[in-house]
């Protein structure tokens, strides 16, 4: 059911419909008091109703006081009122949020003082059947909304985003950050004031590069939300040249998936996990050692408050976990602007948070952190629908028509184009929009003996990560991406040796064209076309030059000039070839011409000819290369292997580890089998059932036909009978077979049109009706697409 949030009334939710008590329903519905009253009383709260009330006692009050109520523009809050995992009670949390920034709206002497926003509140439940059903109840049976706001959970909000250009409608979201909901052109009428995970794992990607860490592993939480966010980390860092070593997802051990971390030289580790997860996490690194100098945590998302206190934290002392913490960074969105000026509301952040908390504490609620977005997300649609009504006004105004009527698409690209437009000054910083996206801030957080500390920012809009002098590493110097590596570089011998015959073959080469061009007026030379000999040698020095260019590596010169080289590299020693190629073919095919011909004295194949040969072959070689580096170009990739034992001890360690891994996996296998012959006798058991209440006649009461699956337990004898060592043998094939048969023939016929439902009397008891002869209510069926 619909709740209607009446803001007046202090946050309370009553069912939409409702009537509220007599003195109070002058705030939903408009009354004239007195024709052509000369006062004018603006209801502004429950209080001023009462003294009002008490002044129209008097007739001549009455008649000389008008009551203008306000009207009503209904807004539809989409939002999981009970406690979602991870955040708590987030509704609860941002309410006295929105009902403070209403009390500062009805201070300001705005174009909306005629006008009350209304709030309808409907329970998501972060479900998507749940929350489509009541989404498509509030649009079919509620007022008109004008916009929508709220949207946490991302299954529900991405699917109610994809839906709002059909129903002309502007959905302001001050708590979804999945990244799934950056695509402009599948949400268009999609807008957040919080920022992205998106630019989170952005700000993530910089930290990694400013350190020159090219080597990370990931351990994640299995939920929704973070795999989103995974992959958009993914994607970012794959695109960045950082190789994610290894990824994790935490199990019911934690500690297996750190130790995996550890055992694949993993150092710089990011985590994506809750606070309950993370005390685990951290208990597991201090007693497998995975903390200090060696090793960097990172965190995107961030924690509240002292989180480790009231996290679970029973697998470890407190003084351990504080330990393994100790140095980990956390990167997330900054909650509230660090200016301490006055915005649109007339408050400073530090004056907003003040009366926020102070609200908190009386209601007893704790405080989320992203109160201040849904503030200053109030002021959004303020400013939009403030535009929207001016923009009516003025139409209104100027329309040559009396009956002036806007349609509900015309009021939609209204609020849309004014949501585009714009930007003020909030508690939570500069707000404006890009593509649906709030351009902010995300602040970098280092833990330090027992509390966070800023270490920096990120700009998202400029895309500059700046980081103060509080950074602390508990080595001499920040951690290096892996603990024990070595890198293969070309060996330094072997490649002087292979430049020393390269020159020399360059320096013959020079030495034939040399003496090509001292005898060029001799008639052997003339007579050998001597343009062909100068592509040859010129060919031959190319492909010599690529050797020296493919023994330059990493050691040699820096990443940059080395993905230059690439292809620089493959251009030279392929048109080198080519060349060289082409001028002994071009040759060789005019003396086989000669030799063809020789009876025909005319026949003479000129220079020119042999170029044009020479030419073309350069044309489609350059054209490929060309297309290769256009399509797919060469880059450079840096190829991990796993680290050599030289020790014995290190051996035997790796074997133990390894007839462990397979005596667990046997252990498995024979569970698995086992389970799948429990399962296959009840099969049995059931279909036998079946069969015999389908042979059996009728009973002369004619009771209905139950069918029974009965389960038997493992004290059974039945159960304890002996295994079958194989269970793909003939004999339980043939089995499974003549039991399953009889059980699809009667549950598929239905469905091919070979027998209709009410034939089978696996379905039905013989006393009751078929499903032709009893009368159905007709129901409305819808198909959701797109989820």
């Amino acid at each position: 059911m619909p709740v209607c949030l009446d803001t007046r009334l202090q946050g309370t939710l009553m069912p939409c419909g409702h009537r509220l008590p007599r003195r109070m329903q002058g705030w939903l519905v408009d009354r004239d008091m007195g024709a052509g009253g000369r006062g004018e009383v603006v209801v502004a709260g429950v209080r001023d109703q009462e003294a009002l009330s008490d002044r129209l006692i008097d007739p001549e009050s009455q008649e000389k006081a008008r009551v203008v109520v306000r009207h009503s523009l209904p807004v539809l809050w989409i939002m999981p009122l009970t406690d979602n995992p991870g955040r708590g009670n987030l509704t609860a949390s941002v309410l006295p949020a929105v009902q403070l920034a209403l009390d500062d709206l009805s201070r300001q002497q705005t174009p909306l003082r005629n006008y009350e926003i209304n709030f309808h509140v409907i329970d998501s439940e972060c479900n998507i059947a749940k929350g489509l059903k009541a989404y498509f109840d509030a649009i079919c049976f509620g007022p008109k909304y004008l916009m929508i706001f709220g949207g946490v959970c991302p299954s529900v909000t991405s699917v109610i985003a994809e839906s709002l250009q059909g129903w002309n409608l502007v959905q302001l979201s001050f708590a979804a950050t999945t990244p799934v909901l950056d695509d402009e052109k599948k949400y268009p009428n999609f807008f957040r004031m919080v920022t992205s995970d998106n630019t989170v794992n952005q700000a993530v990607v910089k930290i990694l590069q400013n350190y020159k860490w090219r080597r990370v592993g990931t351990l994640t939480q299995d939920v929704q939300r973070i795999s989103e966010i995974r992959r958009d980390l993914t994607k970012q860092l794959s695109k960045a040249d950082v190789m994610v070593a290894v990824t994790e997802s935490l199990s019911t051990d934690p500690c297996i998936n750190v130790k995996k971390l550890k055992d694949m030289d993993v150092t710089i580790i990011i985590g994506l996990f809750d606070e309950n997860s993370a005390s685990k996490v951290f208990c597991c690194a201090y007693s497998l050692n995975m903390f200090g100098g060696r090793y960097q945590w990172i965190l995107p998302g961030g924690y509240q408050g002292s989180w480790w206190e009231e996290a679970d934290s029973s697998n470890c002392a407190s003084n351990n976990l504080l330990t393994a913490m100790e140095g980990y960074i956390t990167v997330d969105f900054t909650h509230l602007s660090n200016r301490q000026i006055k915005g649109i509301s007339g408050r400073t952040p530090e004056e907003y948070d003040e009366t926020y908390n102070r609200e908190l504490l009386q209601r007893g609620l704790v405080a989320s952190k992203f109160h201040g977005f849904a503030y200053d997300g109030v002021w959004v649609m303020v400013k939009a629908l403030t535009r929207v009504i001016e923009s009516v006004r003025h139409r209104e105004r100027y329309d040559i028509h009396r009956n002036f009527t806007v349609s509900s698409k015309e009021i939609g690209q209204m609020v849309l184009d004014s949501m585009k437009e714009i930007c003020f000054e909030g508690v939570t910083g500069q707000v404006m929009f890009r593509n649906g996206e709030r351009m902010g801030t995300i602040k970098l957080s280092q833990f330090q003996e027992g509390r966070e500390v800023k270490i920096g920012q990120y700009n998202a809009e400029a895309e500059e990560l700046e980081l103060n002098h509080l950074i602390k590493f508990q080595g001499m110097q920040p951690p290096k991406d892996r603990a024990h590596s070595q890198r293969w570089d070309v060996s330094v011998p072997l490649y002087i040796i292979l430049l020393s015959t390269t020159g020399l073959a360059m320096l013959m080469a020079l030495f034939f064209l040399f003496f090509h061009i001292k005898h060029h007026n001799h008639w052997v030379m003339k007579k050998s076309s001597p343009s062909m000999n100068y592509l040859i040698i010129l060919g031959t020095m190319l492909a010599c030059t690529s050797v020296f260019l493919c023994g330059l590596d990493g050691s040699l010169v820096t990443d940059k000039v080395f993905v230059l080289l690439c292809p620089i590299r493959t251009y030279i020693l392929s048109v080198g070839y080519t060349t060289t190629f082409g001028a002994l073919f071009a040759k060789t095919w005019r003396v086989w011409t000669i030799v063809k011909y020789k009876e025909i004295i005319e026949k003479i194949i000129k220079d020119d000819q042999l170029w044009i040969i020479v030419g073309g072959m350069l044309l489609i070689d350059l054209c490929l290369l060309t297309c290769w580096q256009m399509v797919d170009p060469l880059r450079r990739t840096v190829e991990e292997f796993s680290q050599e034992e030289d020790s014995e001890t290190s051996s035997s360690s790796s074997s133990l580890n390894r007839g462990r891994s397979l005596e667990s996996l046997r252990t498995e296998n024979q569970h698995l089998r086992r389970r799948i012959t429990e399962i296959g006798d009840q099969l049995e058991d059931v279909a036998m059932q079946v069969l015999e209440e389908e042979l059996s006649p009728p009973s002369p009461q004619g009771h209905e036909v139950r069918l029974r699956a009965q389960v038997c337990s493992e004290d059974v004898p039945r159960m304890n009978r002996e295994l079958f060592d194989d269970i793909n043998s003939p004999e339980h094939i043939q089995r499974r077979r003549s039991v399953q048969l009889p059980i699809l023939h009667h549950a598929y016929m239905p469905a091919i049109g070979g027998m209709s439902a009410s034939c089978s009397s696996l379905l039905r008891s013989p006393d009751v009706p078929s499903a032709q002869q009893r009368h159905m209510p007709p129901s409305h069926r819808v198909m959701v697409t797109g989820l």
